[in-house]
């Protein structure tokens, strides 16, 4: 289909225009009758905004560098280069100058243009269908309002369509909603989508990756307790409103989720348990299966791909040694290491494990020292020589040579390298210095450790097409009610026994001994469940500011990496601890629980009133 020029009106309200490349015609432009009245013409209309959707993708939408997510804001995780905190991350939603829109409303306006143009032409279909069709619109109407709010609090709430020049330009120039308006807008579209929506999305009504019931559900579980956590955790403070709920609306909201979380229990999604070992297991959720591509039982909402260059995230995050590009750019700090936990539930804690230069404790393999590490972790992380798509991932920071202790580790005697391991490179005594995807040149870690998830169990970037690949990123999965409705219950004080059998289930599938009651659960556990469950699923920099904690949590400062030394006179391994010396994390300011107003957009629309941080 031709893409054919437009001039948008920025549905912030601002009389402002740009030309705008479209692959879905305009209906002005276009005959409604193409593109409303047959399946195929809905189908494209829809695959314009689902395509858009506001979700991280396995190469970058919720941020601008490569396929890193919101978990590297954290100051748990870095990539090659390093990664900064500041009040404007995600760029994705900062005003768009190139075409004069606030994103995402230019979306939010096709959304409207369906919603109110598709029922005179729902004879056309049959009734399912034609409910199907308006109940996806809510669903995605609902999904880009939600991650406006909890960047920017209150928006202006447009619901309808905005037209130039038939309307004026003070008719089409809105103020911010208060905060609490969004949210209930959102859940209104929320309960409109579940009635009108399959209960599958098989192709029997709904091809597969489109929304249905459960996934609606799914979606109003989430940004209730996200709304619930802001009037709990957050202050009403700002503007009348537009920044923080009442409080007293906190139990409403978690109710809500609570209920919404617990109805996906029948739409036939379940926790995936199909592999005997609890570390391949929890990875090959993520990988796609032995073909890459599959999605598990416990996917409910994800994002699939069909054309290799669409996803790079293999080619830029496997081990250098397995690479065709880029490799390695998805680095944990030993920090998050040890917030994971041992099989019996403790914190894990590598210092008595590793000794000191002056009395170290040696190991044949530095895998050994993870030895008692849950194994949700093992699938979450690769580690030193841990076995990857078949390979022993080789990292090494060096080699002390002969004649050398773990006491010369710092004084210039530890043998290291910058140049990448080829046939070529350095050795001592015919081994790489470095190990073959390891620390000191610029495509190996630099923590010493790499993410495993989301990367294929069976298949290297090079099986695929070089960088490309065809793993599905999950936007959403069981795991997430279950643990949606067990912080739903502590917070609320009920349903206690069920929050117990839902966080049990999540620490037997990681491979964790521990188990909870009604009694020791804890708000804290649950949090912690959550953490240790969404590692590196662009989830828990979100949690914590919607609890109002990333500030206690993102401190600033210098974080921690692991150095496997091979000591040559002992033939085996010493595992030394120090700081990551490339950059100082930014501390996180309270101010950034909230996204700036873009600028521009305030310059385009004086109705709309700045946040605190602009």
């Amino acid at each position: 289909m031709n893409k054919i020029k437009l001039f948008l009106i920025s549905c912030t309200a601002i009389v402002a225009f740009s030309c705008n490349d479209l692959d879905v015609p305009p209906l002005n432009i276009v005959g409604t009758d193409d593109l409303l009245s047959t399946e195929q013409g809905v189908g494209i209309y829809m695959a314009n905004i689902y395509g858009a959707l506001p979700m991280w993708n396995l190469g970058g939408i919720d941020n601008t560098s490569g396929g890193r997510n919101s978990d590297y804001y954290t100051g748990y995780q870095t990539g090659k280069g390093t990664t900064t905190m500041d009040k404007d991350m995600n760029g994705l939603w900062k005003y768009n100058t190139d075409l004069n829109l606030f994103e995402p409303y230019d979306r939010i306006r096709d959304i409207n243009v369906f919603i109110e143009q598709f029922p005179a032409y729902a004879a056309s279909f049959a009734p399912e269908k034609a409910d199907a069709y308006k109940g996806e619109a809510y669903f995605l109407r609902a999904f880009y309002y939600f991650n406006l709010v909890k960047r920017y609090g209150g928006v202006p709430l447009v619901d309808r369509t905005l037209n130039y020049p038939a309307q004026t330009p003070e008719e089409l120039t809105l103020p911010r909603s208060k905060e609490v308006e969004i949210y209930d807008f959102i859940l209104k579209d929320l309960d409109k989508a579940i009635r009108l929506l399959p209960e599958k999305s098989d192709g029997s009504v709904l091809a597969a990756g489109r929304a249905n019931r459960y996934i609606a559900y799914g979606l109003k579980a989430r940004v209730a307790l996200y709304a619930g956590s802001i009037a709990k955790y957050g202050t009403e403070d700002h503007e009348g409103g537009l920044l923080g709920i009442p409080s007293s609306l906190a139990a409403g909201y978690f109710q809500m989720a609570y209920a919404a979380a617990d109805t996906t229990k029948h739409g036939g999604y379940a926790l995936y348990n199909a592999d005997a070992d609890k570390a391949e297991n929890f990875a090959n959720i993520f990988g796609g299966g032995a073909d890459g591509v599959t999605l598990p039982v416990e996917s409910m909402f994800a994002r699939s791909f069909v054309q290799t260059h669409n996803n790079s995230y293999a080619g830029n995050n496997e081990p250098y040694q397995m690479a065709s590009s880029y490799a390695s750019d998805s680095q944990p700090y030993l920090e998050m290491i040890e917030f994971f936990e041992d099989v019996n539930g403790n914190k894990f804690n590598i210092d008595p494990l590793i000794g000191t230069p002056s009395s170290p404790v040696y190991y044949d393999s530095p895998l050994e020292a993870f030895a008692n590490l849950e194994p949700r972790a093992k699938g979450s992380v690769i580690l030193p020589m841990s076995v990857y798509c078949g390979e022993e991932i080789e990292i090494r920071k060096g080699i002390l040579p002969a004649g050398k202790t773990p006491a010369n580790v710092t004084d210039g005697s530890l043998l290291i390298s910058a140049v990448e391991p080829t046939t070529q490179t350095e050795r001592y005594n015919n081994m790489y210095i470095q190990g073959k995807s390891g620390i000191g040149f610029s495509r190996g870690t630099s923590t010493g450790f790499l993410v495993r998830k989301w990367l294929c169990p069976t298949k290297k970037s090079t099986d695929w097409n070089a960088t490309g690949c065809l793993t599905p990123y999950i936007e959403m999965r069981y795991a997430e009610m279950l643990l949606t409705k067990a912080e739903a219950a502590v917070e609320l004080g009920q349903h206690l026994d069920e929050a117990v059998a839902c966080v049990n289930q999540i620490r037997e599938r990681a491979g964790s001994n521990k188990r909870f009651t009604a009694a020791s659960l804890t708000l804290a556990d649950v949090r912690n469940e959550r953490r240790l469950e969404f590692y590196d699923e662009d989830k828990t920099y979100w949690d914590f500011r919607r609890w109002r904690i990333a500030a206690q949590e993102q401190t600033g400062g210098r974080r921690h990496v692991l150095w496997p030394v091979y000591v040559w006179d002992e033939g085996k391994y010493f595992l030394y601890k120090t700081e990551d010396e490339r950059a100082n994390y930014a501390a996180f300011d309270p101010l950034w629980y909230y996204n700036p107003i873009p600028t521009a957009a305030i310059d385009r629309n004086k109705l709309l009133k700045p946040n605190p941080n602009n």
